[in-house]
């Protein structure tokens, strides 16, 4: 009896499970239906965090078409990283919330352009934004695609908290004195997606 009941319980579980998983397969899929060009879905199988890296390993490689510097993105069609290495059943994804991302981004009312950069702890920032452009929290930031990496019609997040960045020596105005300016802001991002705790995602293929 106590064995019946143990199975019982293991198939609610195991049935439950995949419930969650079809309803997060069902977000992608309809996703892949608005976007252009060629999309393969993978399954997170490995993740390596430490204070330098942020990366996870996936269960599709160079078989199912998968090259270097794919774009990857996750439910709601956030962008979650990149691959940077390829074998041939598995890839390795680099996660925008690495400290060694990099991602060119612009703001999407202002259009300016800058920088989104991992700090690790599942935290985003945009560098080099003039603090003469106007920001607003609340605005989003996309990929500007000059990188031909990311599609434009990506998102990372939205703003959420702006300051001043850390003031640079101006020219001398008279001996001995010289005024210091800040030249650009310092702009944090609330994520699109926790990029930690995902599961399954879209891979851009070539």
């Amino acid at each position: 009896m106590r064995q019946r009941v143990a199975e019982l319980v293991r198939r609610v579980a195991a049935g439950d499970a995949a419930k969650r998983e079809n309803s997060r397969l069902r977000g992608l899929l309809g996703i892949h239906a608005s976007l252009a060009g060629k999309w393969v879905g993978a399954r997170v199988a490995g993740r390596e965090f430490t204070q330098r890296y942020e990366t996870v390993t996936i269960n599709r490689g160079s078989r199912d078409g998968i090259e270097q510097d794919a774009a990857v993105i996750g439910t709601g069609g956030a962008l979650v990283g990149r691959i940077i290495q390829v074998n041939l059943w598995t890839s390795t994804l680099q996660l925008i919330t690495d400290p060694l991302s990099g991602v060119g981004a612009r703001l999407a009312d202002s259009r300016a352009t800058g920088l989104v950069s991992g700090s690790g702890a599942s935290s985003l920032r945009l560098n080099y934004i003039s603090t003469r452009t106007e920001v607003a929290v609340g605005e989003a930031i996309v990929p500007s695609s000059e990188d031909g990496i990311y599609p434009a019609d990506l998102e990372f997040g939205h703003v959420t908290d702006i300051a001043i960045g850390r003031p640079v020596p101006g020219k001398p105005r008279v001996p001995l004195m010289r005024e210091e300016t800040a030249l650009f802001m310092v702009i944090l991002l609330d994520q699109a997606i926790d990029v930690l705790r995902i599961e399954n995602v879209l891979v851009q293929l070539p």
